[in-house]
């Protein structure tokens, strides 16, 4: 499922601001802690920057409690202005977006070159051959723009196949009626679950065709590119060392 879909159908328990951002297509807070943000105006280092604001990517870091106060205090401003923003009667996309471009940036210069690189391997992760089409990452693999094309376009492909999976899915689910106030919600939850039952087929072949896709990408690199690429979405080979303190 992706980033998108998945967020749309858990948007009842985000609070209404957040929602109202989202809607803007904002990545905000609440939603950081969880997964690396979709955003067309982040690059693939600054979307994984978000996941800072991860316990368990914290840890893995090694934060350093000044680097742990840094990043509760930009979080903080970088909320604080947000709601500001939600609140006016007006536009604001290319103030939220600047705003998560400084966030994005402010927790990467909390970072050590190690951590920076550390998280952008377990976002790369997360987001798989999409970091691909980021110009950030395909300077780093040394992709030449043919193959930067070839890639984009075999990615694209079965992206959208899975982008009309998801909404023939969730058409069949927006379908069932609603139960009625105080009604037994076990027969609208069974319709639902014989819904995805239904498009569970249908998921398995684009998983298939993703990992094909894959397989297709590496096909399309070097093998140093291969073996560059192949390093930036691995997990992260150890633990990096904690920055040493002030002072020593």
């Amino acid at each position: 499922m992706s980033i998108r879909s998945k967020n749309m159908k858990e948007t009842q328990s985000i609070p209404r601001a957040c929602l109202t951002a989202l809607l803007l297509g904002i990545a905000m807070t609440c939603l950081l802690a969880q997964e690396v943000p979709s955003s067309p105006y982040l690059t693939v280092p600054q979307r994984c920057a978000f996941l800072v604001a991860n316990p368990f990517v914290a840890k893995q870091l090694l934060l350093t409690p000044d680097q742990v106060k840094a990043a509760q205090k930009a979080l903080s401003k970088y909320s604080a202005v947000s709601n500001k923003l939600v609140s006016l009667k007006k536009p604001v996309g290319k103030e939220m977006a600047a705003n998560d471009v400084w966030l994005a940036n402010s927790y990467l210069n909390i970072l050590t070159p190690t951590q920076k690189g550390v998280i952008l391997q377990l976002g790369i992760q997360q987001l798989g051959s999409e970091a691909l089409l980021d110009p950030t990452i395909i300077v780093k693999v040394g992709l030449s723009p043919v193959q930067a094309h070839k890639i984009a376009a075999i990615y694209k492909a079965v992206e959208k196949r899975s982008e009309d999976v998801d909404a023939m899915e969730g058409d069949a689910v927006v379908a069932i009626p609603l139960p009625k106030p105080g009604a037994n919600q076990k027969a609208y939850e069974k319709k639902k679950s014989a819904v995805y039952a239904k498009f569970a087929g249908e998921r398995a072949r684009i998983q298939r065709e993703k990992l094909d896709a894959d397989k297709e990408i590496l096909g399309v690199m070097t093998p140093n590119q291969q073996e560059t690429w192949l390093g930036l979405s691995a997990a992260p080979a150890k633990t990096p060392s904690a920055p040493p303190k002030k002072g020593k």
